[in-house]
């Protein structure tokens, strides 16, 4: 099995998907480290990632402090970033590595092409998104 597939399939939010459906993934994606202290995410700026997180922790804040509020503090098995999929594609949140933080990177424009050739895919990956949504709104 590609080594990325691998990976993919070990994420807790992609558990849904089917084994093909993951290898469609996995060209789109890439590791990225972020070391800790590290702001990699600004709002306002163009947002063209989805971000799965595989060890490590990051802030999701509404800007930097001191008056920037906490949203979110996610961990390994989380996803970071659904701007990508929602026009005017601009980060709605800023992002700081609490620590080293590995992640798998997708290329947020390759994959909204690929969800709309693949329409199950694209249903899919929307409901791994309304998830993290719901969640990050406090729903139950």
């Amino acid at each position: 099995m590609d080594p990325m597939v691998k990976l993919l399939s070990s994420q807790p939010s992609l558990a849904g998907l089917d084994e093909w459906q993951v290898e469609r993934l996995a060209p789109l994606a890439r590791r990225t480290i972020v070391h800790a202290g590290a702001w990699f995410l600004r709002a306002g700026d163009h947002a063209d990632r989805l971000y799965l997180l595989t060890r490590g922790r990051v802030a999701v804040r509404t800007g930097p402090p001191p008056d920037g509020s906490p949203v979110a503090e996610l961990k390994a098995g989380e996803v970071l970033g659904w701007s990508w999929a929602v026009a005017p594609y601009r980060w709605r949140f800023d992002a700081v590595a609490i620590e080293t933080t590995h992640m798998i990177e997708l290329d947020g424009p390759a994959l909204a092409e690929l969800c709309r050739r693949d329409r199950l895919l694209g249903y899919e990956l929307t409901r791994v998104l309304l998830v993290v949504v719901a969640d990050r709104l406090g729903m139950p």
